[in-house]
């Protein structure tokens, strides 16, 4: 890790585990459009998907994992079950299939949730099984220039996904600009201020990591950045 001491990468690590375990509340407004795509594909699937997605929302993978293949039986083709399937897979530690799903729900339509879930899910994979694959990573951040200026696009979330994938991937330079565009953009959100404190660390700058660390206060305003499962 960029030759970070051990005790500070400790006190990184404590501060992403107490910063973002920060559960994303589900848009009801997109949710119900959703649910009314299935209506129409498949009506007695529809209360499987909404169960599906509550057991998926509260880290219930094997449930989740059983509801939506239940759903894909009768709507093979529906992106938001295959893309969700696909976050449940990778959760339960089953990356290939995990990956070919949210692939598949991309090919259904190419939009930023589907393309920042991809993304997302080739980083997942990496973090579940503990180890930096290259080419997982070479993958999403293949995906980031169309992520970018997709329409929908949100920056700040970008921004998020980049600074991760470029440090995971030991693009150190990638990294810092995306970190500096980041704090300069969007200092109110807590990831800035933590891949503030990794870049800062990076050069040696104690203090000033330190000093990044003490900005993320709980009082800042906090946005999930992986959002789109």
């Amino acid at each position: 890790m960029y030759g970070l001491t051990f005790s500070f990468r400790i006190y990184l690590f404590l501060f992403i585990l107490l910063t973002f375990t920060v559960k994303a509340q589900r848009d009801p407004i997109t949710e119900a459009v959703i649910e009314q795509r299935l209506l129409q594909i498949d009506s007695g699937s529809v209360i499987q998907f909404k169960q599906a997605t509550i057991a998926l929302d509260s880290s219930n993978y094997t449930i989740a994992d059983s509801l939506f293949t239940l759903v894909l039986k009768n709507a093979p083709s529906f992106d938001a079950a295959l893309r969700r399937s696909g976050s449940v897979k990778i959760a339960l530690g089953q990356t290939n299939e995990g990956i070919a799903l949210c692939k598949k729900a991309l090919a259904v339509e190419r939009s930023y949730a589907k393309l920042y879930s991809l993304a997302a899910t080739f980083y997942f994979a990496t973090a579940k099984n503990n180890t930096n694959t290259p080419e997982l990573l070479s993958e999403a951040i293949s995906l980031l220039p169309e992520i970018k200026t997709v329409a929908g696009a949100n920056e700040s979330e970008y921004l998020n996904l980049a600074a991760q994938l470029y440090y995971d991937y030991g693009n150190e330079e990638a990294f810092k600009r995306v970190t500096k565009e980041l704090l300069q953009k969007y200092p109110k959100l807590v990831s800035s201020h933590y891949f503030g404190a990794i870049a800062a660390a990076m050069q040696e700058e104690w203090t000033k990591a330190e000093d990044e660390i003490q900005l993320s206060h709980p009082k800042i305003t906090i946005r999930c950045c992986f959002r789109y499962a």
